[in-house]
């Protein structure tokens, strides 16, 4: 190998280590929340996000539907819009703080991390835990 064509693989080594992250396709995929920032356990209440190919996001909030718009971006940041929910009375006060603490969690999202089964929303408050809800 010459000194030309060490110098061209070396730079395109390093190039790709530079390179940004691909972004993880997030679309119409949909979760089940499983922990977040105090509730390790959110018991019987339901929290479900669902992505769509439309850069849509919505689900339910464990009392109201919601819905609203994402944003990813090749360093694995997200971003919600606003979010718009149904304001339905919910009976369970439980059921209530949960989806309080997720609409304001999700409002302050920063980074996820994506695999088969599992997918991971970091916020200013901590890290949303997701299972893949088939």
């Amino acid at each position: 190998m010459n000194i030309r064509t060490m110098i061209f693989a070396l730079l395109a080594i390093f190039l790709a280590a530079c390179s940004p992250e691909p972004i993880i396709d997030l679309s119409d995929t949909s979760w089940l929340l499983e922990s977040m920032p105090g509730y390790a356990d959110l018991g019987p209440v339901e929290v479900s996000l669902n992505f769509d190919d439309q850069g849509a996001v919505g689900g339910v909030g464990g009392c109201n539907s919601y819905g609203g718009s994402y944003e990813l971006t090749g360093d694995q940041q997200i971003e919600f819009g606003a979010l718009f929910s149904t304001e339905m009375y919910c009976l369970d006060n439980d059921a209530s703080d949960i989806e309080a603490a997720f609409f304001m969690a999700l409002s302050q999202a920063e980074t996820y991390a994506q695999d088969f089964e599992s997918l991971r929303i970091q916020t200013g408050q901590g890290e949303l835990l997701f299972g893949f809800a088939p």
